[in-house]
């Protein structure tokens, strides 16, 4: 999944959870023109706001290996954040 996928999949589950994009800035604490990027695939953000985005959207990021990658040990890592 590239940043144009991320960005319309996030679009998607804020179209779909009836939410404006001040109604999910606003539970995000970002600003709409913030968001509007994130969506549009226009911006940049950090891993901490796209959680914060994902967690109000009742949505989960999760990294996989690629196919030419071995899955990383999950031992010792807080139950939490395995996925």
């Amino acid at each position: 999944m590239n940043s144009a996928d991320i960005a319309k999949h996030l679009r998607g589950l804020r179209l779909r959870a009836r939410l404006t994009q001040a109604d999910l800035a606003g539970i995000c604490g970002l600003s709409v023109p913030s968001l509007a990027k994130i969506e549009n695939g226009t911006g940049t953000t950090t891993l901490a706001t796209l959680l914060r985005v994902t967690d109000a959207l009742g949505a989960r990021v999760e990294i996989t290996p690629g196919p030419n990658e071995e899955a990383l040990p999950t031992k010792g890592l807080p139950r939490g954040r395995r996925s």
